[in-house]
């Protein structure tokens, strides 16, 4: 009797163990994955939709490109990691900030020192339906701003953009961008410089 409650014992230790090892390996996974917002994608229930009248606005602030919804959702892609961050507000605001300056500064002749360079221009934009690669939509050499097309209907889509990155090291930044289209308005719900991670974590949502 004495030796099966040891036997016992020593089984139950072995299994928290085992599990405990389980458990940091699936930790490990999680913990080197790519900081890519598309790895989990929440988007808060009052984030307010994008109007397709208003411009969506591309730059380079701090050295990485960077693209500015409508809604004000704001994204930084970081060619040499391959990675696209969300900024949040107070980033936001400094981007924003930083766009409208290099324009005047640009409109006026005058070379910008700063937060916000010169660059960051849309070679191309195109938007496709989810699970198709063929574009409903495309421009091509829009400067720092374009609109959406406004005759989109409700429905999942990816936006790809395609932007001079400014930069000796890399010719372009190619981006792309799951969005939900609902009563008139879009909003981002993915954003990874893969379309392949897009369109998935656009599935997933579903």
């Amino acid at each position: 009797m004495k030796k099966a409650s040891v036997t016992f014992v020593l089984l139950v230790i072995s299994f928290i163990l085992s599990f405990g090892q389980t458990e940091n390996k699936v930790s490990n996974v999680n913990n080197a994955m790519p900081s890519r917002i598309s790895m989990n994608v929440t988007v808060p229930k009052q984030t307010q939709g994008a109007t397709f009248g208003e411009k969506v606005q591309t730059g380079i602030v701090d050295g990485n490109c960077v693209v500015l919804f409508p809604n004000s959702q704001a994204f930084s892609i970081k060619s040499e990691a391959n990675r696209v961050n969300q900024l949040n507000s107070s980033e936001t605001s400094k981007v924003n900030a930083g766009l409208h300056a290099t324009g005047g500064a640009l409109a006026q002749g005058a070379s910008l020192v700063g937060g916000a360079l010169p660059g960051g221009a849309v070679i191309s934009a195109a938007v496709c339906n989810y699970g198709n690669e063929k574009p409903i939509w495309e421009i091509h050499h829009a400067g720092n701003e374009f609109k959406m097309p406004s005759n989109l209907t409700d429905g999942d889509y990816e936006l790809a953009i395609s932007l001079d990155a400014g930069s000796k090291d890399a010719a372009k930044v190619r981006v792309f961008f799951g969005f939900v289209v609902e009563k008139g308005t879009y909003k981002v719900v993915a954003a990874n410089t893969r379309h392949d991670t897009v369109k998935n974590s656009v599935g997933n949502i579903r």
